[in-house]
């Protein structure tokens, strides 16, 4: 049988600076710019949509480069060095 996926529900700009963690359409704007976000997937009329497997990969990768920090620093401290 063939499998049906169902698409996924887009998410707006509210959404996506909850997922960024600021508050302000401007410091989404210049994270997108910046490419430190990733753009929407859609734009329609004005307004922006992700799919949330966007802002999922999103959240992995800046988690995965914030516990590579980490890690480093913790090194560098166990070290005697400065970062």
């Amino acid at each position: 049988m063939f499998e049906v996926q169902m698409p996924e529900p887009l998410q707006t700009a509210k959404v996506a600076k909850a997922t960024k963690g600021c508050r302000s359409d401007s410091t989404l704007w210049n994270a997108i710019k910046d490419g430190t976000f990733p753009p929407p997937d859609i734009v329609s009329k004005r307004v922006r949509y992700w799919k949330p497997s966007t802002l999922r990969m999103w959240q992995d990768i800046a988690t995965a480069q914030t516990e590579a920090g980490a890690s480093s620093e913790r090194r560098s401290l166990r070290l005697g060095g400065s970062r």
